[in-house]
């Protein structure tokens, strides 16, 4: 089990890290996600009250929306395509991917997880939406770099029925040995169950100077903020990408972030153009991978 300091989303770390998810949960608010402008509402007057700086700032680089918007809305053009009712979304973050499925198919089993402070974060802002929590959503505390905690958020889920495993936003974060870890723990769950792990945490070299472009110099201020040296952390092309994992025993799908350009709505509210759209999420893939 890999020791809590060890992992870059672990509670002593989770000071540094948490602001991006204030940030991304800004970014959403241009995507008319449903409940996304509700859930940074939260998040924001949470911060205001606490007297906390505006810490999220660094992370308001509206350019990037739509890559951002293109990232949640084809994962779940994804996970809907496998028809797979028992859903486990490993460091979940701010995102309101779980409520929204949870409500749209009453029959889907969902669970988040994140580290023990964001997990009770989550449940909290959730309750403070003006509806009523769906029974199929559960929220619970995980390290993405701990099989146990894993195992124990799934618990409820039948072994008779496959899942599917989704993280995004995760992976910039995890160095390459953290990113096997937590490639193992995948692997051992679709052992167990089958099923599909979909993410597109696939970061490549050229999608990361893309995003440092567009946005000013956004991802070395992301690095001071966070404490994480994201180039290091980045595959230098999608072939060295697909061989990590496969490699790691996984068959290796690819779908780009241009797959859902026609369903972005971030664009036009921040006066982009399809060809600035474009050269921002060209170099970003997402995998939908399986057991060999």
């Amino acid at each position: 089990m890999v020791k809590a300091e060890d992992s870059p989303k672990a509670e002593a770390h989770s000071s540094k890290v948490s602001p991006t998810a204030w940030g991304v949960a800004y970014l959403r608010k241009f995507s008319a996600i449903p409940f996304s402008t509700e859930i940074f509402e939260l998040l924001e007057a949470r911060r205001i009250a606490a007297g906390i700086p505006d810490f999220a700032g660094e992370m308001k680089r509206a350019p990037l929306a739509p890559q951002l918007e293109a990232r949640y809305k084809l994962v779940d053009r994804l996970v809907n395509s496998t028809g797979i009712d028992q859903i486990l979304e490993v460091a979940s973050g701010s995102a309101p991917r779980g409520i929204n499925f949870a409500i749209a198919n009453p029959a889907t089993s969902y669970v988040e997880t994140d580290l023990p402070s964001m997990a009770a974060e989550k449940r909290d802002i959730l309750a403070n939406l003006s509806i009523e929590l769906p029974k199929n959503l559960k929220i619970e505390p995980a390290d993405a770099l701990s099989i146990e905690d894993l195992e124990r958020a799934v618990a409820g889920f039948s072994e008779q029925k496959p899942i599917v495993i989704v993280n995004e936003g995760l992976m910039r974060y995890l160095n390459f040995t953290q990113k096997t870890i937590y490639a193992r723990n995948v692997k051992q769950l679709l052992e167990r169950f089958g099923g599909a792990w979909i993410t597109p945490d696939i970061s490549l070299r050229s999608a990361m100077e893309r995003e440092d472009e567009v946005a000013d110099g956004h991802i070395q201020k992301l690095a001071t903020m966070t404490g994480v040296d994201l180039s290091q952390n980045v595959f230098e092309n999608e072939d060295q990408a697909q061989d990590f994992f496969e490699g790691l025993g996984f068959t290796v799908e690819t779908h780009s972030f241009l797959e859902v350009s026609d369903e972005l709505v971030s664009p036009g509210k921040l006066g982009m153009s399809p060809e600035q759209v474009e050269r921002l999420n060209g170099p970003c893939p997402a995998f939908v991978m399986r057991l060999k």
